[in-house]
């Protein structure tokens, strides 16, 4: 229901946080989508006007329901262009449009190429579902090490790719030991119940330190 801190004092903490007058209105889109509106006020009249226009904003959301449904089936298949659907993680196809708009930017950054070694012995020694439950386990290792800020992808096969602005040239090799021994630890599980685990090998460089071209880092 609408929410209005002139009727219920301090119900949205959040919005409490800002200010002591608010309003809040929630709209329920489709099956898929629920937002909340919320109007952070000056005092209890800028309140009251809120509830007064209450009818015109909920003519304003039924007229734009479809444009939003729209933007946001959109942007449902852009992730999904974008995704790798075996990791999770960036595709190849995100990587191409990052590294167009990177090599504009110029911005440094450090990247990290990263292989399972020996990996075509997983295929045939457990089959290629195992092979790709190896790959979902490095994915994994790799999402818990990195940083919210650093971009992983699958670049392809069970080879990944990392670009990371925070880490510094120089802290390059201790990140990639990190990641590496934490794979090296990760436990991997076979259709007949056995155990067991893999290593990777990591190659690291700096842009535009090592070289001007983002293909050749």
């Amino acid at each position: 229901q609408n929410v209005f801190s002139t009727q219920f004092k301090d119900i949205s903490p959040s919005c409490s946080a800002i200010s002591e007058f608010y309003a809040c209105l929630p709209y329920k889109i489709d099956d898929n989508m629920d937002f909340l509106i919320h109007f952070i006020c000056k005092d209890e009249q800028a309140v009251e006007n809120i509830k007064n226009l209450v009818p015109q904003i909920n003519n304003f959301i039924d007229a734009v329901r479809p444009e939003i449904v729209n933007k946001n089936l959109n942007e449902v298949l852009k992730k999904s262009s974008i995704t790798d659907q075996l990791t999770g993680l960036n595709n190849r196809t995100y990587l191409d449009e990052f590294i167009s708009k990177a090599q504009i930017q110029k911005l440094p950054f450090v990247v990290f190429m990263i292989d399972i070694d020996l990996f075509k012995s997983v295929n045939d020694t457990y089959g290629h579902d195992v092979g790709d439950r190896a790959i979902r386990v490095l994915s994994q290792t790799i999402k818990e090490t990195i940083s919210e800020k650093d971009l992983a992808f699958r670049y392809g096969g069970e080879e990944f790719v990392i670009i990371s602005y925070e880490c510094k040239p120089e802290n390059m090799f201790e990140y990639a030991e990190k990641l590496r021994i934490n794979f090296q630890r990760a436990v991997i599980e076979a259709n007949s119940g056995k155990k067991f685990k893999k290593t990777i090998s990591i190659g690291c460089s700096a842009f535009p330190q090592d070289s001007s071209s983002i293909l050749t880092c």
